[in-house]
């Protein structure tokens, strides 16, 4: 399996570099840099003319700004770690949980789509001989449940073990996979109007249980995930469709993975 590089939002719109999109905020620019410290400036400056009591909460102010700037550009995730590290490790387990996959199969990470009619974030995207498949993460533990057309999630450190609503897992995943079609065949005419595009949610945690008999898509556990894939047929996608799909959606530098000995055909 080859992993891709995208490099920025494909569609319309402004392009944000891979690590922007890992972290999730646009990093700081030199003016808001500036603008945070110039209370420092003119701290030292009042400390100099003897007005040490105006100076000094200047300076306290300016040192606030400054840690609420970078507060904002490093983010930290539900355990703590930055979320550009959170989002390593979680391109970690997707491409080992799919490594038996062979080089017939792209996986491509982050993939942002910004079109006339709306903007969506896919987090993975594979494309290979059996289709497209939109995959969404998300990495809460307990158990996951769908019922009557609701969400609902029982955490591991909930004692009294009552379910709580919670929302809709599938429908980002689901507009982006909408947004994600319409850009193709906006891209290429010649693209099959059957194309197979399958959104699907996979919790990563490896506390999270499942019971979603029903759901609107698949969702479904890692390490089911390569299991699940296989079940769809293959479409065939030719090499050639295969590649030009890559292509329209900002894939560069493609990584072959070390396939496992139980490499699966196309």
């Amino acid at each position: 399996m080859h992993v891709v590089t995208v490099p920025g939002t494909i569609g319309s719109g402004r392009f944000e570099s891979t690590a922007d999109r890992a972290v999730g905020r646009r990093p700081a620019t030199l003016l808001q840099w500036a603008l945070a410290g110039a209370p420092c400036v003119l701290g030292v400056l009042c400390i100099v003319v003897y007005l040490n009591a105006v100076g000094t909460m200047l300076i306290a102010v300016g040192v606030l700004l400054l840690l609420t700037l970078w507060l904002y550009g490093h983010p930290g995730g539900a355990d703590g770690q930055p979320r550009s590290e959170a989002r390593t490790v979680g391109d970690e387990a997707i491409a080992e949980a799919l490594r038996a996959f062979d080089d017939h199969y792209y996986l491509l990470h982050a993939v942002d789509v910004r079109l006339s009619g709306g903007y969506a974030r896919i987090d993975y995207v594979l494309v290979g001989p059996r289709g497209v498949f939109a995959l969404d993460t998300d990495m809460r533990a307990g158990t996951i449940m769908y019922a009557g057309g609701s969400w609902l999630a029982v955490e591991p450190d909930d004692h009294d073990q009552k379910p709580r609503v919670i929302g809709d897992p599938t429908v980002r995943v689901q507009r982006g996979a909408s947004l994600l079609r319409q850009y193709i065949h906006e891209r290429w005419e010649a693209a099959p109007r059957d194309l197979p595009l399958v959104p699907l949610v996979v919790f990563m945690h490896p506390g999270a249980t499942l019971d979603v008999v029903g759901a609107p898509i698949r969702v479904v556990e890692l390490q089911n995930l390569a299991a699940v894939l296989q079940t769809y047929p293959h479409v065939p996608l030719m090499e050639t469709e295969t590649t030009r799909i890559v292509g329209l959606l900002g894939g560069t530098n493609p990584i072959a993975t070390d396939a496992a000995e139980d490499t699966l055909t196309p």
